[in-house]
């Protein structure tokens, strides 16, 4: 019989992972919070859950009789590790999840394991204006600051001085619910990564470079315009950043599952780690942008030990090398939009190999602020001959498709 999957989120990147573990022959099962979803047409069973109810999520999961838990592309890996621990199936240990998820308790156990974080201080939700000032004492402008438990860098901002840190504190009760941490900024190069951790020890490692040469009119917001594989330095540095990889494995407590990382190479070639999550990345890095490039997909070893079923060591083998970039639609808050906007016949090209867009873009008459990744107003992604090719085509799209959006006003 097919093992009974719950996969926790049934949004447009969930897709890849529903169909994968079908695939695998399993059940799939999806809550999530809306009450129509791109998962829902696919799945075997949806249900609109409150996911981040405890009490609701757990009453469902038993009712559901699931067998494995599955997360994609979501900061949902404690809400995951519960469910685990209460059905009693494989899953990452609640204290795993939450080393793994809390950004302060995170760089506190990568700074006591020897790994180079950034220099930081934590500040809970009760903390004063004389406690977050303290606190920048410690460190020095410019510094970054951001709520401990928010993904697609909400709330993250570049804090330049001590009045822009005060306005900071002031808007703070904006995140709900949130502690803060305020830390060093970095500059250098920006790197992805993601590993399969199999019993403590990394079997597979991708590497992208991340985009923030087009971003700098979004600041204070840290906004990454994309990324693209693969790296001209991958093979040099590769040992390094699996080294890191594997202590910072230990420092979190992971024995089997997935480590994304957000790594900066500094000019004398160390690097420093600003982040080290226990889950799969989103913005289609894991899913898309790895097997275009390298032809490996760590959606299926991770399923398969979600599902019990025995991983092999060709599921973690490359099987070629091609260039590919995502790029995203950026445009500046206020911007005046076309009512009709023709994106589609700008996609028809024969490189464009995956896009997204938000819901709303048609609607859109003017552009939005862009605070967080969820913002941006969509992607493509492109395919070359290597990674410059394809990122110079990338951007020509998106620059195909500004045009194609934007209203230019009569002067």
């Amino acid at each position: 019989m097919s093992r009974r999957l719950l996969l926790l989120g049934g949004g447009y990147e969930q897709l890849n992972a529903l169909r994968i573990a079908k695939e695998l022959g399993a059940y799939v099962i999806v809550f999530d919070g809306q009450k129509r979803a791109p998962c829902m047409f696919e799945a075997d069973e949806y249900y609109q859950v409150n996911i981040k109810n405890e009490d609701e999520l757990l009453t469902a999961a038993t009712q559901v009789n699931a067998q494995a838990v599955f997360v994609h592309a979501a900061e949902l890996a404690i809400e995951a590790s519960k469910v685990t621990a209460a059905l009693g199936v494989p899953g990452i240990p609640i204290l795993v999840a939450q080393a793994g998820t809390d950004k302060a308790v995170r760089s506190e156990c990568l700074k006591q394991s020897g790994i180079r974080v950034p220099a930081f201080q934590s500040l809970d939700r009760s903390a004063s204006w004389s406690d977050w000032q303290h606190s920048a004492q410690n460190l020095k402008f410019p510094m970054v600051a951001k709520p401990t438990r928010l993904a697609g860098a909400k709330g993250v901002e570049l804090i330049p001085d001590l009045d822009s840190l005060e306005k900071y504190y002031q808007n703070r009760s904006e995140f709900t619910d949130q502690d803060f941490v305020i830390e060093e900024y970095i500059r250098g190069l920006q790197l992805s990564t993601e590993s399969v951790i199999v019993e403590g020890n990394v079997k597979c490692l991708s590497v992208a470079l991340r985009h923030y040469d087009t971003t700098q009119n979004l600041l204070p917001y840290q906004i990454e315009d994309g990324h693209s594989m693969p790296w001209d330095n991958t093979e040099k540095y590769k040992e390094d950043i699996s080294d890191i990889t594997s202590v910072a494995a230990r420092a979190i407590g992971m024995q089997n599952g997935v480590l994304k990382g957000d790594l900066v190479l500094l000019e004398d070639g160390r690097f420093v780690v600003l982040e080290m999550a226990v889950r799969t990345s989103g913005g289609r890095f894991c899913d898309t942008v790895v097997p275009l490039s390298s032809g490996l997909n760590i959606l299926y070893p991770l399923l398969k030990m979600s599902l019990g079923h025995t991983v092999a060591e060709t599921d973690f083998y490359a099987t070629h090398t091609n260039g590919v970039s995502q790029r995203f639609l950026l445009v500046p808050e206020g911007v005046p939009l076309k009512k009709e906007k023709r994106i589609q016949q700008v996609l028809l090209q024969k490189d464009v190999v995956g896009s997204w867009f938000r819901e709303d873009i048609h609607a859109l008459d003017r552009a939005p602020a862009i605070k967080s990744h969820r913002d941006r107003l969509g992607y493509v992604i492109c395919t070359g001959s290597d990674r410059l090719d394809a990122d110079r085509k990338a951007q020509a799209v998106v620059r195909e498709l500004h045009n194609a959006i934007v209203k230019v006003e009569a002067k």
